[in-house]
């Protein structure tokens, strides 16, 4: 991506990317099903500028690397 984050996705996830969503330099990942990777570069003096969205929660981040994992109706006793 222009600011060298970086995405991985396991075999049969599905996202859509939309850019320029949270601020000029940022985007917005829609995680349909499966595991994203999101390596978010550090972007000094601004808001999050990266942002995970499934259909039960929304992840976050300026400069840090997190999974997000989305299965429909898979439910996460304790979690």
């Amino acid at each position: 991506m222009r600011d060298n984050t970086q995405l991985e996705l396991t075999e049969s996830s599905t996202m859509v990317l939309t850019e320029n969503v949270l601020n000029p330099n940022g985007a917005r990942v829609t995680l349909v099903g499966g595991l994203v990777r999101s390596l978010v570069r550090f972007t000094a003096g601004t808001p999050p500028n990266f942002e995970v969205n499934t259909p039960n929660a929304v992840v976050s981040a300026r400069g840090t690397t997190y999974d997000t994992n989305y299965q429909s109706g898979a439910t996460r006793p304790g979690v």
